[in-house]
């Protein structure tokens, strides 16, 4: 970035205090990868709700595929039902599900989140392996 000479400098750190480590799993199929996602998505989203905390969650994909497919995943109505308490409970985490950044690592440049997954993390997959 210093050979640019008609570009704006830029930090590559942030302003905001050190957050916790990152963690690694490791999933057997997509399947298994998605329902823990959302898991944790889901209880978060919940213990945000009971503390009016501030919904600050990105799920980032390498490819728009990779994330419809996720969002899909995510706003299925069983999927939700399944760990409803009551309808209004329901209608509550549905909303706040919607604050989820389901987004592609792409449009995510420059933005910071409190908790961010990445799935699809593999070699090949991110980094990008492109075929010759």
């Amino acid at each position: 970035m210093d050979k640019e000479k008609t570009r704006e400098s830029k930090s590559l750190t942030t302003k905001n205090e050190e957050g916790n480590p990152v963690e690694l799993y490791q999933f057997s199929t997509e399947e298994e990868e998605f329902r823990w996602i959302g898991e944790e998505v889901f209880e978060r989203v919940s213990k945000n709700h009971k503390t009016n905390d501030e919904i600050d969650i990105a799920v980032l994909f390498r490819t728009n595929k990779q994330k419809n497919k996720f969002k899909k995943y995510l706003e299925n109505e069983d999927f939700i039902k399944q760990k409803s308490e009551d309808f209004d409970h329901l209608k509550r985490i549905k909303k706040d599900l919607k604050k989820i950044k389901v987004k592609t690592v792409h449009k995510s440049k420059g933005k910071e989140y409190h908790t961010v997954f990445i799935p699809k993390l593999e070699d090949g997959n991110i980094p990008m392996r492109y075929q010759t």
